[in-house]
């Protein structure tokens, strides 16, 4: 197995696909890649927001979070799973939920000083543009960056990969997806160990739908990018492996992911 991984490599921006095959003489898939959205424009209101609220050192993401779980997961911050009502606490939401806006006014807060414990993504009260889906949506990049997360290395990872999504060749995003197509049987994603926790489960969600997901059959594992002469898989014997800078792995796996549901449609 170790050996079929690295015959078969495709790499680009420091991130390498072990164990598909090239797939570039897929034009048709290459040309329906789609622009790379730019999410630029929101950093100068995140540091404005992460100088404002500074004070405010328990981030909550209410909602799906899946992507800004595993920012933060990966590179050592903490993003919490349940609203406190506590004075340094901050709540990234798509609107403020009521309990808890009571819960602040309850405590003799005023009406502004509540207000300064929730960031707001949507609706006429929006702190934030919104911005697309995905990892590199306002709902995933808020939350992370509020919680200590380098989201401008992210999205410079993700647009130095970007390029190679419409590559004739070196396009590990369209290998992946053509290799993801190809399982048969359920898939199971494993992090490999190298730093990057959280990323599995949200690759997993990713891929809900597009391929049968459970133990016991392919593996693919997850991770950061690897020194030379490194075995992927971090002591498992996968099937697939891909690893490289966070950023590019988001991007990489929200193109294969849709490579891999036009194939299976």
């Amino acid at each position: 197995m170790t050996d079929d991984l690295l015959a078969a490599v495709e790499a680009a921006a420091g991130l390498a696909v072990y164990g598909a095959p090239p797939a570039a003489s897929h034009r048709e898939l290459i040309a329906g890649s789609g622009p790379f959205l730019d999410p630029g424009e929101l950093l100068p209101l995140l540091a404005e927001l992460r100088e404002e609220l500074a004070d405010l050192t328990d981030v909550v993401a209410v909602g799906p979070a899946l992507a800004a779980r595993a920012m933060t997961r990966s590179l050592g911050r903490n993003l919490l799973d349940t609203p406190r009502v506590l004075e340094q606490t901050v709540v990234v939401a798509s609107s403020v939920p009521e309990p808890l806006w009571q819960a602040y006014l309850d405590g003799g807060r005023t009406p502004a000083e509540a207000r300064r414990h929730f960031v707001v993504l949507d609706g006429p009260e929006a702190d934030v543009p919104v911005l697309g889906a995905g990892a590199f949506s306002a709902a995933a990049l808020v939350p992370a960056a509020l919680a200590g997360v380098d989201v401008a290395e992210l999205l410079e990872q993700a647009e130095l990969f970007a390029p190679s999504l419409t590559s004739l060749t070196n396009n590990p995003a369209l290998a992946l997806g053509v290799a993801l197509a190809a399982l048969t049987g359920p898939v199971e994603v494993i992090s490999d160990g190298t730093g990057f926790e959280g990323l599995d489960e949200w690759v997993a969600d990713l891929l809900t739908g597009i391929v049968p997901l459970g133990p016991g059959g392919h593996a693919i594992t997850v991770g950061a990018a690897l020194p030379p002469a490194a075995v992927p898989g971090g002591g498992t014997r996968p099937d697939l492996a891909v690893n490289g800078p966070l950023g590019a792995q988001f991007r990489c796996w929200e193109r294969a992911a849709a490579v891999a549901r036009t194939l299976t449609d």
